[in-house]
């Protein structure tokens, strides 16, 4: 049975990593806000969101089926031929990709990206591609593995590269080189896909006699899951980039900087908690074969976020200016109109993504491209509705919050309905003294623009409350011994029966 302090344990290693990632990309983020402000924000942005769709398309999206698939594999061998037939796979996709972009640049580049210098920077995407995929492939890789110190160590090397980078990156557009914004997306992702392989080879992990050859039913294992990922996630990272670039194109690069801070800025914070724990969470549940085991580590992984994520959330509303002047910069002030509407949303967004993570677990593939498609269909539809009546971008924040609260409803019906999940009084108790908190400090802090002593005041004491009331018996003392190595694990099981 699977343990809170396994969970913990390899959730912590992991956001040691993606922690320092943020630092290294807050120092090139509040450079290119002093430097170029809210408009070369917005350039970096759209590059970025437009490098992701590149990646969904070159890789099918297959970072997921590329975990699930070598996890799920009895011998070390099949794994191998698994990964092997995946490499194939993703770097034949990728140089068709990089072609196709090379020869239609001239024609690409200014309908793709809202620069003078579209084309050019069309050509550098295609050059980074290359490093965006392979880091995608050692990712999953080695996190299929389980080998999560390795994965830690590599993903240092991004942010080490970030540091390196930023000065030469604006050195190049303060002498009007937009390259300068690609040198950035490229160079860390390098760095992690060098070390990743690099850990992978030593821990041999690596697929061994790799063949243009590709073994049918690895492929046919590979393309099944991510071919549904590709569609969510071409319609999700598709929705993103057509964001900025319509605000870009319609409203200037400035108004798309505003958006994308506050995007990014929302989905990294959260990805931090839900990301780092995932990396136990997904490869452990596609193991499991009891419907009462899978259930019970659904609660261990829900609870900890329904207490970790409502005090992440309060401490991101209470001190937002403050994060935005230290991320970005001041001109980028007017983007908390639009997050103070995306961050009561984010508490949902998390929530939902527990009970969404069963669908690739147990390759629901159905299930998870219908809920992705109509969660997806709904925040395009009221995103371009509310630009096309001419409105600002705060309204954005507004949709997005009104997108997660249906979402959170669909996945709360399907675990109910298809793994036998039934709500406890206690989680709705524990559920709604975290959306209190965050609404409370949301409401002392809607329009501020500097940080005050009195919400920060009244979050402390509401956190304290909130943490009494939802752990009674979860005490640090057990959090403790939970952290320790000389600790025996606890069971799931048992600190559910506390739980309930």
């Amino acid at each position: 049975m699977s343990s809170v302090r396994e969970i913990l344990g390899s959730g912590l290693k992991v956001a040691a990593a993606t922690v320092a990632s943020l630092l290294g990309w807050v120092v090139a983020s509040k450079l290119l806000a002093l430097q170029f402000g809210a408009a070369g924000v917005g350039t970096f942005g759209l590059l970025r969101q437009l490098l992701q769709n590149l990646l969904v398309l070159a890789s099918l999206n297959g970072q997921t089926a590329l975990v699930q698939g070598v996890a799920a594999a009895q011998s070390s061998e099949e794994k191998s031929k698994y990964a092997a037939s995946v490499l194939v796979i993703q770097a034949g996709l990728c140089v068709f990709i990089i072609g196709t972009l090379l020869i239609f640049a001239p024609t690409l580049g200014p309908l793709l990206i809202a620069h003078p210098e579209g084309s050019s920077l069309l050509r550098w995407l295609a050059i980074a591609l290359v490093a965006v995929v392979a880091q995608s492939y050692v990712y999953g890789l080695l996190t299929g593995n389980g080998l999560l110190s390795q994965l830690v160590v590599a993903q240092l090397a991004g942010p080490l590269s970030v540091l390196l980078l930023v000065f030469p990156m604006l050195w190049l557009i303060r002498n009007g080189h937009a390259s300068g914004y690609v040198l950035m997306l490229t160079g860390p992702a390098a760095a992690v896909a060098v070390a990743g392989g690099l850990a992978a080879c030593r821990s041999r992990v690596w697929p061994a006699n790799i063949r243009l050859k590709v073994h049918r039913e690895h492929a046919a294992r590979f393309l099944s899951t991510s071919s549904a990922l590709l569609v969510t996630a071409g319609i999700a990272t598709g929705v993103q980039y057509l964001q900025s670039w319509s605000i870009a194109k319609w409203l200037g690069l400035e108004q798309a900087g505003i958006f994308w801070s506050s995007w990014s800025l929302s989905m990294s914070y959260v990805t931090l908690v839900l990301g780092s724990l995932g990396t136990y969470y997904m490869p452990k549940l596609s193991q499991l074969r009891s419907p009462a085991e899978r259930v019970e580590l659904m609660r261990a992984y829900l609870r900890l976020c329904m207490t970790a994520l409502p005090l992440l959330v309060a401490t991101v509303v209470v001190f937002k200016p403050l994060i935005i002047q230290i991320m970005f910069s001041a001109s980028l002030l007017p983007a908390l109109k639009v997050m103070r509407w995306m961050l009561i949303g984010d508490l949902f967004k998390g929530v939902s993504w527990v009970l969404a993570f069963p669908m690739l677990a147990f390759a629901e593939l159905r299930t998870f491209v219908l809920s992705e498609l109509l969660f997806w269909v709904v925040l395009a539809t009221g995103c371009f509705g509310w630009l096309l009546a001419g409105q600002n971008v705060e309204g954005f924040g507004a949709v997005f919050l009104v997108a997660y609260v249906l979402y959170f409803a669909g996945v709360l019906y399907y675990a109910r309905s298809r793994h036998g999940y039934h709500v406890l009084r206690r989680e709705i108790a524990h559920f709604g003294g975290g959306l209190a908190l965050v609404l409370l400090v949301s409401v002392l802090c809607w329009n501020d623009t500097v940080v005050r002593l009195m919400p920060v005041a009244a979050f402390l004491c509401a956190a304290a409350t909130f943490v009494c009331l939802a752990e009674p018996k979860f005490t640090w003392k057990t959090v403790w011994s939970l952290a320790s190595r000389k600790r025996a694990d606890v069971d799931v099981r048992v600190a559910q029966e506390e739980y309930r």
